[in-house]
C-alpha cells in the first residue's frame, strides 16, 4: 500500500471548512492524535471543526487551543438500543453540518463513519476515515469504509487488512501518526511522578501504559517479571491506566495476579493521568505487548525521553521498532522471551541507554507532528480536488 508523499497541491484562496468527527472526549491515543491535528492545520487552508459526542478533556483542551468545537451525540452504531435514536441523532448531526458548510468530513475514528457516510450520502460531501487499530472485514463492511473517499491507516499492518477490498486500494494511505516532542516533554518530572507513587530513585522501572484491556496483555507483563524477579530487587512493574467498564473484569484479574505475586511490593498501578508525560520521563523502559496495536503510539511517547520500548511483534509495532537498534521485539504471547528481554534490559544499562538514544533520533526523524500534519493537509486537498467516486 503506497504511503502518502510530499507533493505540490493547489493551496486555496480561502481556508476550506473541515468537519472531524470523534466517538470520545478521553484522552487517549486517537484523541490525542486529533488534538494535534486540528491545533497544526494551516488556518489559511483549513479551518477545524471538531464534532464532540459530549464534553469531557478533549473539547475542553480544543476550547483552549481555540479550534471550533460543536457538541453532537455519536453513539455506537451497531448497538440496537441506539437504532431507535439514530434518525434523531442524524437530524441534529445535520442541523450542526448545516451551520459549519464543510467541504470535507473526517472521521478520526472509524467507529463514527457511519454517521458521515450517512452525511455524505445526503450531501455529496466527501469523507475521509481515520483507521488506528487492526479492523476485520465485518467491521469494515458495517461501518461502511468502502464508501470513503480516502481511507487513513496508520501503519501498512492496517493497510493489509483492507487486502479483500480491491475496490478501494486505490483509496488507502499510510499515514503515520505524529508527535510534538518539544511540547509533549514540556515541563516533565519523573522524579515527581516516583516520589509521588513511593517508587525508588534507584529501581529500574518497566512501565506498560494504556488502557487495562485483554489487547494490552497486562497479564502476560505480570507473568513475565514474576520469572524474572527473584535475585534482582531493584526491578520494578509500573501499570498505568484504566479499563473500560466492558473490562472491568480483566482489570481486576490483572490486579489479583499481582497480588499474588511474590514481589507484589514491586508491581504498581497508577491510574491514567493527563500529565501522562511524568510517566514517560520516570521509566527505564517500555512495554507494548498488545496481541493488536495499529501503531503503537507509546514507543514514540516513550522515545521522546529517549527510553528504549520493548514490543510484540504484532500490527504496526515492528514498523515503529527497528529490533536489536532502537529496542526489541518478541513474539506475541511468548512470555518466556518477554521476561528474558526484561531481564537483559534490566541487566544492561548500557545497552538500555544506546537502544534510547537510537529510539529517539529514529522517532524524531520519522514521527514528527510535522510531518504528519503536513501529510494530512495534502490528502485533504487530494480530495477537495481529485474525490472518488462512493461504491453504490
Amino acid at each position: 500500500m503506497p504511503e502518502y508523499s510530499s507533493s505540490d497541491q493547489h493551496h486555496p484562496l480561502n481556508p476550506n471548512p473541515i468537519a472531524i468527527l470523534t466517538p470520545s472526549v478521553r484522552m487517549l491515543g486517537a484523541r490525542q492524535s486529533l488534538l494535534q491535528l486540528a491545533v497544526g492545520l494551516d488556518r489559511e487552508r483549513f479551518i477545524p471543526h471538531v464534532i464532540c459526542p459530549w464534553p469531557g478533556g478533549l473539547e475542553q483542551r480544543l476550547r483552549a487551543a481555540q479550534v471550533a468545537v460543536e457538541i453532537s451525540p455519536l453513539p455506537p452504531w451497531r448497538k440496537g438500543k441506539n437504532m431507535l435514536l439514530r434518525p434523531w441523532h442524524l437530524w441534529r448531526l445535520r442541523r450542526v453540518m448545516e451551520r459549519i458548510q464543510p467541504r470535507l468530513i473526517h472521521s478520526n475514528e472509524f467507529h463514527s463513519h457511519p454517521y458521515a457516510a450517512a452525511i455524505a450520502r445526503k450531501t455529496g460531501v466527501p469523507t475521509l476515515v481515520h483507521v488506528r487499530l487492526s479492523i476485520t472485514e465485518r467491521q469494515i463492511q458495517t461501518y461502511r469504509l468502502t464508501e470513503a473517499d480516502r481511507v487513513i491507516v496508520v501503519s501498512n499492518a492496517v493497510a493489509h487488512d483492507f487486502s479483500a477490498f480491491p475496490q478501494i486500494q486505490d483509496r488507502i494511505r499510510v499515514v503515520h501518526n505524529g508527535l510534538d516532542f518539544e511540547a509533549f516533554m514540556q515541563d516533565a518530572d519523573g522524579t515527581a511522578f516516583r516520589r509521588e507513587t513511593g517508587i525508588s530513585e534507584d529501581a529500574i522501572l518497566f512501565g506498560q501504559i494504556g488502557l487495562i484491556s485483554q489487547r494490552k496483555q497486562q497479564h502476560a507483563a505480570i507473568e513475565a517479571f514474576n520469572r524474572v524477579s527473584d535475585g534482582r530487587p531493584r526491578l520494578h512493574l509500573c501499570i498505568v491506566g484504566d479499563a473500560t467498564p466492558s473490562e472491568a473484569g480483566y482489570h481486576q484479574e490483572v490486579r489479583d495476579a499481582a497480588q499474588r505475586s511474590p514481589a507484589s511490593n514491586r508491581i504498581h498501578f497508577i491510574p491514567f493521568r493527563e500529565k501522562i508525560r511524568d510517566v514517560f520521563a520516570a521509566i527505564d523502559v517500555n512495554l507494548l505487548i498488545s496481541n493488536e496495536e495499529g501503531f503503537g503510539r507509546v514507543i514514540v511517547e516513550a522515545a521522546a525521553f529517549e527510553k528504549p520500548s520493548i514490543g510484540a511483534r504484532t500490527g504496526g509495532i515492528p514498523e515503529v521498532i527497528d529490533d536489536q537498534r532502537t529496542g526489541l521485539l518478541v513474539p506475541c504471547d511468548d512470555t518466556g522471551e518477554l521476561a528474558q528481554a526484561i531481564a537483559r534490559l534490566h541487566n544492561d544499562e548500557a545497552l538500555r541507554r544506546s537502544l534510547g538514544r537510537a529510539a529517539a533520533d529514529d522517532c524524531r526523524r520519522r514521527f514528527s507532528i510535522q510531518t504528519h500534519v503536513e501529510q494530512m493537509m495534502q490528502i485533504y486537498e487530494e480530495v477537495l480536488t481529485r474525490p472518488s467516486h462512493h461504491d453504490e
